[in-house]
């Protein structure tokens, strides 16, 4: 794990940029086409909602 990981230091600041990103998300596109489509935090390591 890196150390300089705050996600659990500053618990209110994460919220606050996954709300940000949850929001800008629900506005874009969705294309199943995509080779991208429907991979999830299992598939990308840097995806923050990877389980601990």
């Amino acid at each position: 794990m890196e150390r300089s990981n705050l996600k659990d230091r500053q618990a209110d600041v994460f919220a606050a940029l996954k709300q940000a990103f949850d929001d800008w998300n629900a506005g874009m596109l969705s294309d199943p086409a995509a080779s991208s489509f429907g991979w999830g935090p299992q598939h990308l390591a840097d995806d923050y909602d990877q389980p601990d």
